[in-house]
C-alpha cells in the first residue's frame, strides 16, 4: 500500500514539474484516486421496514416485532440517474447481488455473499451512484431482471405467503450522492423498505355457544361438537411486474410512484397457511397447510362469551377495493342419539373497507362463525273444548 502511494505521489510531483507558472490544476476531492486515502468499502445500511410480520413478512406493526431476521434481498448500484449497472476494475459491482439483512435488528448494515464467504465492494475512484433493493420472496418468474434504459423489471407471481417489498436510497443531503467521496465524510447509502402488497390477519370467533368449546383443555377435532375453521382463502390477483429501478425520483419520493403492474385476469384463490411449530426457531418461515382449529368459548345465552382466535399466518394479497373471501368450516353433531357425523359448510362473504386496501397496511379481518341449529319441533296437545249437546228426536224430523 505504500509503494502505490509513494508511486502516486511521484507520479503528481512530476506532473507538476511539467506544468508552467501559469498553469493551475483545479482538485475535486471526488475526482482524486483512491489510493489517496486508501479504498473506501460500500456499507448498505437498512432503514426500519414499516410493518407486519406473518406469513414471509419482514418486520412488525409494533416495536418489539419490528425486526429484521436474516431475510434476503437483493440489490442494484446504478450509475447515478441512469439504469447502467456501476462496475469497478472487476466487472459489475451490484448487479442483483444477493444480500442478507441482520437478524433481531430493527436497522443495520446488510452483507452479500458467495456461496458463504462474504465479500465487500468498494467505490470506484470517481463517479456517482444509486442504489435500489427489492425483494420477490421466492414469487420471482423470470431468471433475471430486465434492464431497459429507463428502467429495471421482474416478473412474479404470488401465492399468498410473499412479502413484496422495495427501497430506494435517497440521496437527499449527500453531497455528490453515493460516491468514495460522500462514503469517506460518512455518508452511505441506507434502504428503507417499503412493503407492496396488502397484508390480511384472521381472526375468528364463535357466535354463540352452539359453536364454541367450553372445554378449553379440548383441542381434538374428532371428540369436540365445536365449530371448526378448516380453511380461509382470499381471491387475489397473483400475477404482476415489479419496478426495480427507474428515473422519476419526485415521484419515488413522495410515494406515488406505482411499482407494481398488476396483470387483468390472474386472479386466484390465495390460501391461507400457518408457520410450522419450531421450538428451536420461532423466527421460522417455513410454512404448511393449515391445521383445524376449534372455537372456544364459555357461559350461554346472554352470558356467552367467545375466545377470539388468531388463524394461520396471514395472506399477503395484491391491493384491490374489495376481496371475495370463503371460509370452509366443519362441526361434529348428533343424528342419532349417540350418533355423531360431520357436516361441512362455507361462508362467502364480500371483504370491504372505506377507501379500499392500501398497499403497506395491515388489517384484521374478525370472522364470527355461528354452528348449526338443531330442527326442533314441538309438539303440543291441545284439549278438547266442551261443545253444547244436539238432541237428535226422530219426532221431529
Amino acid at each position: 500500500m505504500m509503494k502505490k502511494f509513494m508511486f502516486f505521489a511521484l507520479a503528481s510531483a512530476a506532473m507538476l514539474a511539467s506544468c508552467s507558472s501559469d498553469d493551475t490544476i483545479a482538485l475535486d476531492e471526488s475526482n482524486v484516486a483512491q489510493a489517496q486515502d486508501g479504498p473506501v468499502a460500500i456499507q448498505l445500511g437498512l432503514g426500519q421496514v414499516e410493518i407486519t410480520r406473518g406469513t414471509g413478512t419482514v418486520g412488525g406493526t409494533t416495536a418489539a416485532l419490528n425486526k429484521w431476521h436474516s431475510q434476503k434481498f437483493n440489490v442494484f448500484m446504478l450509475v447515478r440517474d441512469t439504469m447502467a449497472v456501476a462496475q469497478d476494475v472487476a466487472g459489475d459491482i451490484f448487479n442483483d447481488a444477493e444480500f442478507i439483512a441482520p437478524s433481531g435488528l430493527v436497522t443495520g448494515v446488510a452483507k452479500t455473499y458467495t456461496g458463504t464467504t462474504e465479500l465487500t465492494k468498494y467505490y470506484p475512484a470517481t463517479g456517482e451512484y444509486d442504489f435500489w433493493g427489492y425483494r420477490l420472496d421466492g414469487a420471482d418468474t423470470t431468471a433475471n431482471a430486465v434492464i431497459t434504459t429507463d428502467k429495471i423489471t421482474r416478473d412474479f407471481k404470488i401465492d399468498g405467503s410473499q412479502d413484496i417489498m422495495a427501497a430506494w436510497a435517497d440521496t437527499a443531503g449527500v453531497k455528490k450522492a453515493f460516491s468514495a467521496y460522500s462514503a469517506r465524510k460518512g455518508n452511505q447509502p441506507e434502504l428503507i423498505f417499503k412493503h407492496l402488497l396488502t397484508r390480511l390477519h384472521f381472526c375468528a370467533l364463535a357466535g354463540n355457544e352452539n359453536s364454541a368449546e367450553t372445554d378449553a383443555l379440548i383441542t381434538d377435532t374428532a371428540v369436540t361438537t365445536a365449530v371448526v375453521v378448516d380453511s380461509i382463502k382470499v381471491t387475489s390477483k397473483s400475477e404482476g411486474t415489479l419496478t426495480i429501478a427507474h428515473l422519476d425520483l419526485v415521484a419515488e419520493k413522495d410515494g406515488t410512484y406505482n411499482r407494481i403492474a398488476w396483470t387483468d385476469g390472474s386472479e386466484e384463490a390465495m390460501i391461507l397457511k400457518q408457520r410450522k411449530d419450531s421450538t428451536a426457531n420461532v423466527d421460522s418461515l417455513e410454512l404448511e397447510a393449515l391445521k383445524p382449529i376449534i372455537l372456544h368459548g364459555t357461559g350461554t345465552g346472554t352470558g356467552f362469551a367467545a375466545d377470539s382466535t388468531f388463524v394461520g399466518e396471514a395472506l399477503l394479497v395484491a391491493p384491490a377495493t374489495s376481496y371475495e373471501m370463503t371460509v370452509c368450516v366443519s362441526q361434529r353433531v348428533e343424528v342419532q342419539p349417540g350418533v355423531f357425523e360431520k357436516r361441512y359448510d362455507k361462508i362467502d362473504a364480500t371483504l370491504n373497507v372505506a377507501g379500499g386496501f392500501e398497499k403497506g397496511k395491515s388489517y384484521q379481518v374478525n370472522v364470527k362463525v355461528y354452528g348449526l341449529e338443531k330442527i326442533i319441533v314441538n309438539v303440543t296437545l291441545t284439549p278438547w273444548i266442551e261443545g253444547p249437546s244436539i238432541l237428535v228426536d226422530p219426532e221431529t224430523l
